[in-house]
């Protein structure tokens, strides 16, 4: 004859059925309304410069690493919320930038685009740039204050 084991299939259904428990009524809380209406949880991006790095860092070196940081956030899966340019970063949005298909790409990613209108009329004489539009700081501001994550790289 066979003896189950401690450990059948029948003995186990068995033992859940005898340790059964009684449902729990709870009422759990709405979510907030900052975590419910929240699409797109990724940081916001703050760029001051058209190179990544301080002045011990060669130039050459700074412009291709923002190169290497640009292309990594734009494919990433998760876009930034919004990426905010000031003082010389506001040049990777102009016209003649080589990163305009990077911008271009967050953008269509949901990427919020914004550029410092003081630093963008002392760096340029062009009206608008190519990507994103102009804000005040008081818009700079409200993203970064509102982000989850404020990445300054």
């Amino acid at each position: 004859m066979h003896e189950e084991s401690a450990f059948s299939p029948a003995r186990s259904t068995l033992a859940r059925q005898k340790n059964k428990q009684k449902p729990v009524d709870i009422l759990l809380p709405e979510p907030l309304m900052e975590w419910a209406d929240s699409t797109n949880v990724g940081p916001v991006v703050v760029l001051r410069s058209r190179h990544l790095g301080d002045q011990t860092i060669q130039d050459e070196l700074g412009v291709s690493l923002m190169a290497a940081f640009l292309r990594t956030i734009a494919g990433s899966p998760t876009a930034p919320r919004a990426l905010l340019l000031y003082g010389s970063a506001v040049g990777l949005v102009l016209g003649d930038s080589p990163y305009l298909d990077l911008f271009r790409r967050l953008e269509q990613n949901g990427s919020e685009i914004l550029c410092c209108q003081i630093s963008f009329a002392a760096f340029t004489d062009e009206e608008a740039p190519a990507v994103g539009r102009l804000a005040d700081w008081v818009d700079l501001t409200d993203r970064m204050e509102k982000a989850h994550h404020v990445l300054w790289p």
